[in-house]
């Protein structure tokens, strides 16, 4: 009989239960770190009201229907700080007297959300200075109220360093 067939267990045979042991510490490790930092850096709650937000989407389309039916034009710019916002009735005249308000959100992060009131500066031109707590993308949302119709745009911009 060759010398490989035996009935009696090589020596290294006994550590074979311990790669397991080993294998599965290794993999607990692992996990724990890969949790730790998912926790850390989770900000939070990605949507507020999520749940109503839903429930409102039908009213949602319906509002944009009814924005695009007016047809109105709006342009938002960001000039530095500055931020200019044009709005225009179906015509192309501009529209003046409007409530002109801004949501500036950071998609990145939270706690640096802000708003903003514009002011008209030209017919149906509306200007603010804005104070950015930091460079980066920032979401911009403008609604506008003339006549007791809303307007809304959202727009993404990068402000530099």
């Amino acid at each position: 009989m060759p010398k490989y067939y035996t009935d009696q267990p090589l020596p290294r045979d006994k550590y074979i239960p311990w790669y397991f042991v080993i294998a599965f510490i290794l993999l607990f490790a692992l996990e724990t770190v890969l949790v730790t930092t998912a926790v850390r850096t989770h900000p939070g709650v990605v949507t507020e009201k999520a749940y109503e937000h839903g429930l409102a989407y039908n009213q949602f389309i319906a509002e944009q229907e009814a924005q695009e039916a007016r047809g109105w034009q709006g342009n938002i710019k960001l000039e530095g700080t500055l931020l200019r916002f044009g709005l225009k009735g179906r015509d192309g005249l501009p529209l003046t007297g409007a409530a002109v308000e801004a949501a500036i959100i950071r998609p990145v992060g939270t706690g640096q959300d802000f708003a903003a009131s514009l002011k008209e500066t030209a017919p149906g031109v509306y200007e603010a200075q804005l104070a950015f707590p930091q460079p980066g993308q920032w979401k911009i949302g403008v609604t506008a109220s003339w006549q007791n119709q809303p307007y809304r745009l959202q727009q993404t911009v990068f402000v530099p360093r």
